[in-house]
């Protein structure tokens, strides 16, 4: 009886632990259940994000597993909807604005995903594959040429700024900003004849 008495002891004592550590176990979870994403084992990270959200129903970045092994999967509209609840979740995360503009692409919704991409870009306005996914879509959009050039020319990557600053040029010759741009590019990147 008292080994019975001391299992019990113990056993209440892991549950306070445990109960304690649920969210950490939540994002062990979900990041495996990424890596499964990544290695195309979507019904293994589907399943790996449920136990995810039962350790924690607010991870999310397991809502996003779960949307991205759905979408794998071949259900749309549940992948919509994980990555719409990761993203009211977690509304200044990067990635899972991505994801959604992602999926949303995937789906054939292209103004809703350029619409997730722009959130992407409020955040964090030199992210360059952002401009990049908006302007498969749109690619004579100069406004978004321009902003890419200027996010290009934030980084230090002048020479691309300078091609990018130039295809928007060819769009809109008259553009009195991107000439601007170009030319102060070209002179940073130690070009002042060309400028």
């Amino acid at each position: 009886l008292t080994e019975l008495e001391k299992t019990l002891a113990m056993l209440k004592e892991s549950m306070m632990f445990i109960e304690k550590k649920r969210p950490d176990f939540s994002k062990v979870f979900a990041a495996v259940g990424s890596r499964l994403v990544e290695f195309d084992r979507a019904q293994s990270a589907y399943d790996t994000s449920k136990v995810s959200l039962q350790l924690d129903p607010s991870n999310a970045d397991a809502m996003a597993v779960a949307g991205r092994a759905s979408l794998r999967l071949g259900n749309k509209e549940e992948a919509l909807s994980w990555m719409k609840n990761a993203v009211d979740a977690s509304p200044n995360s990067l990635e899972h604005w991505s994801l959604l503009g992602d999926t949303r692409d995937t789906l054939g919704d292209v103004s809703g995903a350029i619409e997730c991409y722009k959130r992407v870009l409020a955040i964090d306005s030199n992210s360059i594959r952002h401009y990049e996914k908006i302007l498969v879509h749109a690619p004579k959009d100069t406004d978004m040429i321009k902003k890419k050039a200027q996010a290009l020319a934030r980084l230090a990557r002048h020479d691309d700024a300078v091609r990018t600053f130039s295809a928007g040029l060819d769009i809109d010759p008259k553009d009195r900003d991107m000439w601007i741009g170009k030319a102060a590019s070209l002179n940073v990147s130690g070009k002042r004849e060309e400028a």
